[in-house]
Formats: structure tokens, C-alpha cells, sequence
């Protein structure tokens, strides 16, 4: 049976953190301000999905009960 990796004994959460870095460096070089809010809007999406992952690996101590 395989071990887990560091990515996945975390839920996920790592991946998703890494990837709303990336769109917030990527943001932070775009000169058009509508782009620029888009991939701030994205970011803010894979945070929340860093944040959802938190929830699913520690349901009982982030207050979710499924």
C-alpha cells in the first residue's frame, strides 16, 4: 500500500494554498485591472477550497458534522 505524501495526508489543503499563491503572483504582474481582479477572485476561490479541505480532514475539531 502507498504512503501518503505531505500533499495528500494535509486533505489537499497544501495544493490548493500553492495554486492560489500562483494566481495571486500571476495577479500581482498583470497591468489590466480587470484581469487582475479575476485572478484575485481565483485565488480567493482556491483559498476557500484550501479551507473546505481543512474542514473535510478535521470535520469535529472546524465544527462540521456530517
Amino acid at each position: 500500500m502507498p504512503r501518503e505524501t505531505p500533499a495528500e495526508n494535509d486533505g489537499g489543503q497544501a495544493k490548493w494554498r500553492a495554486l492560489a499563491a500562483e494566481a495571486r503572483a500571476c495577479a500581482a504582474e498583470m497591468a489590466e485591472p480587470r484581469a487582475r481582479r479575476i485572478m484575485q477572485e481565483i485565488a480567493a476561490a482556491y483559498e476557500s477550497l484550501a479551507e473546505r479541505a481543512n474542514v473535510r480532514k478535521n470535520p469535529q475539531e472546524n465544527g462540521a458534522y456530517y
